[in-house]
């Protein structure tokens, strides 16, 4: 982790941290953790999250290099009321784990999920950090993490003074919040060392299509200086959030459920899941933790509050475990 915090051993302490983290975030734009279960005689742990019905609001296509399905299908952007819902959700939830000490460092598109119902949440905490006490204040993080196009100036430049890990996610709001409106990264080359040169020295292009508001939050977020960037406060209190006073409540339309049980649950640990799924509140950690597997795998299992309606995924070993 970043700034002299835990030192992390195996995949599985990753994953450990993770639940510790979501455990301690309790906020209604963070997707929430309902439960956690070791189910007898799998190699995995489960670990049942709230229920988006829209799903993230971009993916990124490695193929095509660019970000286009989930919400951004069609035309491609969405509007600036559309936008500012995203944005906003987005920054309160951040804006929770920041006072808690506790950075993302891997805001995204991709990792944010809507609602049909219009609320937005900031989900996939897998590489987000807790400071210890004495470093929540300065929030210097000496290790980078998360995804290349959307690292701060500062992080891109880092040489091992550390940098702010508070100012990085808003920055990296930022570049979500261009390329939600504008349809594409902000910062883009063909290798790493090119792409952070341009993150660190290059002004971004903004479409003339953008309302002055709009260029003015965009600006405050991607500041190249942390101290002179916009703050969440700042964000949200901005001309162009305050603009949202008329806005029109956007619906994003539920993605189509794969309503097929995972393989090798009884039916039993399924309803055990659902059940857990229906409760407010996790029961405490149902796991062995204890336990090292050979093989592991974490699987994430989205029930809709009903606890009727289920999505599944898995997330297989990273390449450092």
């Amino acid at each position: 982790g970043g700034g002299g915090g835990m030192v992390v051993k195996t995949a599985l302490d990753k994953v450990y941290e993770e639940i510790a983290i979501m455990e301690a975030v309790r906020h209604p734009h963070v997707v929430n953790l309902v439960e956690v279960i070791d189910a007898e005689g799998v190699d995995a742990l489960h670990l049942i999250l709230e229920y988006c019905d829209a799903g993230c609001v971009a993916e990124y296509d490695k193929t095509t290099q660019k970000y286009g399905s989930g919400m951004l299908e069609g035309g491609g952007v969405l509007s600036e009321a559309q936008a500012r819902q995203v944005i906003r959700d987005s920054a309160f939830g951040l804006q929770g784990m920041h006072e808690l000490g506790i950075v993302h460092r891997d805001i995204k598109p991709d990792n944010i999920l809507g609602r049909s119902d219009g609320v937005f949440k900031v989900a996939d905490l897998g590489v987000a950090f807790r400071f210890p006490e004495a470093d929540r204040a300065s929030g210097r993080l000496t290790k980078t993490e998360g995804t290349y196009h959307f690292f701060s100036p500062e992080a891109c430049k880092d040489e091992g003074e550390g940098f702010n890990g508070y100012t990085t996610d808003v920055w990296a709001l930022g570049v979500t919040l261009y390329l939600l409106c504008f349809g594409d990264l902000p910062f883009k080359r063909a290798n790493v060392v090119d792409l952070f040169d341009a993150i660190s020295e290059e002004e971004p292009t903004i479409p003339d299509t953008a309302s002055p508001e709009l260029v003015e939050a965009v600006r405050g977020l991607l500041n190249k200086d942390p101290d002179a960037r916009w703050t969440l406060d700042q964000l949200l209190e901005s001309e162009w959030m305050m603009l949202g006073a008329t806005d029109e409540a956007w619906h994003p339309p539920a993605r189509p459920v794969d309503d097929l049980p995972p393989p090798n649950y009884s039916s039993v640990q399924l309803s055990l899941m659902a059940d857990a799924a229906k409760r407010e509140r996790p029961s405490g950690w149902l796991l062995k933790r204890g336990a090292r597997f050979k093989s592991w795998k974490t699987r994430y299992f989205f029930f809709s509050t009903d606890g009727n309606t289920m999505m599944y995924s898995v997330r297989e070993p990273g390449e450092d475990s």
